[in-house]
């Protein structure tokens, strides 16, 4: 299985998502999944940095301009073509522009997508 997550951000100072949702990667990884971590970039926490190191694909994408949304033009151009590579698209959060962004794609190109709103496992 190929699993898509995409997250606004892991950085340091975000506390619980930073650290969960890299795990969760990991665990996956460990279980036999094909995961792919999309985000954007900035200070990342070191969790995010482990999990690559454990197999996960990481993609960094820098952000545009910083906003309330958090938009990403490199984003933007490549989150289609990496839910199309996928078999599902994890989406963690519904407020940004990475989250949104994500849903379309998925909608666009046929791949079921979940949404959790936090990193406490709550959707």
């Amino acid at each position: 299985m190929r699993v898509l997550h995409v997250i606004t951000g892991l950085w340091k100072d975000t506390g619980g998502p930073s650290e969960v949702i890299p795990a969760i990667c990991t665990a996956m990884t460990d279980a036999g999944a094909d995961v792919t971590l999309a985000t954007l970039a900035g200070d990342s926490a070191q969790s995010v940095d482990d999990a690559a190191t454990h197999g996960v694909r990481v993609l960094k994408f820098p952000p545009s301009f910083r906003h309330t949304i958090w938009y990403s033009s490199e984003l933007h151009h490549r989150i289609q073509q990496l839910a199309s590579e996928h078999d599902i698209v994890h989406i963690h959060g519904i407020w940004q522009f990475p989250d949104w962004a994500a849903a379309a794609a998925a909608r666009t190109v046929g791949v079921p997508y979940v949404i959790t709103r936090d990193g406490r496992g709550r959707g």
